[in-house]
């Protein structure tokens, strides 16, 4: 994590690609993007992915244990801050499959808009409990877009790992700099997509769990006057994630935690921690910020 960049270029921004206006031509395909995975145990995964227009049915995961044979689907709910303002912000869709054999390979596509579907995709469950507990994991904090490929590069090369901890700052789409501008959201949702593309191929085969750091707060570090509704107070990091905090008693995706062989891990976030807590990114309170 050392590698990753505190902040976003103009070269880099370059080839983020702009997010697309929702309302597709009727009859138009449009595949699920940015598929992610998390877990609460080794009989859950929760699969979630990206359209930038709306599914006309609630979204939906085929799976099974051989490849190109599902012989399961489960339905799920999308998030989605209708703004008209914002016509540019994605469709979030979340699909929990539950019942699942533990330390099993399972196949699965996603379904997205006019019949189009994702690739391919496959996971492995961890496997029960052992005797010794056991585990390899990643865990890393503040990564962005910006020199972040011997990262990625490296924790590709550990498919051994059994999930993904990223522990605060996630894609540092809040660091408009260098002229990149935020454009009344797109820019900061360019960002956010160009992150999500980056760790896809991660994210969509073992879990990538996220934890909220400051940089996740709103749509600037420096302070959130000209944010979009949907930028500021996490909304954003909210909208784009989903953690197991329904399945462990936890809120959002700010509290959560999840079994992993004989441990429990626990996601405390620090940056805010009452209802209607003072959200800015410069918002003093009790000596701590943000």
């Amino acid at each position: 994590a050392s590698t990753a960049s505190e902040r976003y270029s103009t070269s880099s921004a370059s080839s983020a690609s702009e997010p697309r206006s929702s309302g597709l031509t009727r009859g138009a395909q449009e595949a699920p993007r940015q598929l992610h995975l998390a877990f609460a145990d080794e009989r859950t995964m929760a699969v979630g992915w990206l359209t930038h227009s709306a599914l006309p049915a609630p979204p939906r995961v085929r799976y099974g244990t051989r490849p190109g044979h599902y012989t399961h689907s489960a339905a799920g709910t999308t998030r989605h801050e209708a703004d008209p303002t914002a016509p540019f912000l994605p469709f979030h869709h979340d699909v929990v499959l539950r019942s699942l054999r533990p330390g099993t390979r399972y196949y699965y596509v996603a379904e997205g808009v006019g019949g189009a579907a994702s690739s391919e995709r496959s996971f492995t469950t961890l496997p029960a409990p052992t005797a010794d507990g056991a585990l390899k994991c990643t865990i890393f904090g503040d990564m962005g877009v910006n020199n972040s490929a011997a990262t990625i590069a490296r924790m590709e090369q550990r498919a051994d790992h059994a999930f993904i901890l990223h522990v605060g700052d996630v894609s540092y789409a809040d660091d408009l700099v260098d002229g990149r501008r935020y454009a009344g959201g797109r820019g900061y949702e360019a960002i956010y997509d160009a992150f999500g593309d980056m760790v896809e191929p991660l994210a969509s085969s073992k879990a990538y769990f996220v934890a909220p750091g400051n940089h996740d707060v709103a749509c600037h570090i420096l302070n959130d006057r000209d944010c979009l509704d949907a930028h500021r107070n996490f909304t954003a990091y909210n909208r784009r994630w989903r953690m197991p905090s329904p399945e462990s008693g936890g809120s959002l995706n700010m509290w959560y935690s999840f079994n992993a062989q004989r441990t429990h891990f626990v996601s405390i976030d620090t940056e805010t921690d009452y209802d209607g807590a003072p959200t800015t990114p410069d918002t003093r309170f009790a000596g701590g910020r943000g």
